[in-house]
């Protein structure tokens, strides 16, 4: 099991990331899948537009990008956030940049294992499920 952070610009912030870890493979023991590899890439709106358009054909940052490698209920991804869209996002819904980084991370995570967001009552599941994770683990 492995769980990596990398920085595509340099750390401008502090990550606990020992407890990212821990709650990460809480999360998946919770939802019966186990973790094999997730590489976690913070990197900046300019590369996440640039991923954004060359792999889902769409022209604008988003919060983040998911690679899913998944087999069966084994967990490997590479997992892009953008750092300046967290930001931003931490600004609008007037929360803390860690917070909203680590409400980012458990939805990709939920993605990983099925849940979707495309229809309104998948969008509520995936809601409820971010915000039952937060509070468990007092983000």
């Amino acid at each position: 099991m492995e769980i990596n952070f990398f920085f595509s610009e340099f750390n401008i912030f502090h990550l606990n990331k020992k407890k990212l870890r821990n709650n990460f493979i809480k999360i998946a023991l919770f939802e019966g899948y186990s973790i094999n590899v997730l590489n976690i890439i913070l990197t900046n709106d300019k590369k996440i537009l640039l991923l954004n358009k060359k792999f889902l054909f769409h022209n604008y940052p988003t919060d983040i990008i998911t690679f899913n490698y998944c087999k069966n209920f084994s967990l490997s991804a590479d997992i892009y956030i953008s750092v300046d869209t967290i930001f931003y996002n931490s600004k609008k819904f007037n929360i803390s940049f860690q917070t909203e980084l680590f409400r980012v991370l458990i939805h990709g995570i939920l993605h990983l294992m099925k849940f979707n967001d495309k229809l309104y009552y998948e969008r509520k599941i995936i809601r409820i499920k971010e915000d039952f994770y937060l509070r468990l683990f007092k983000r």
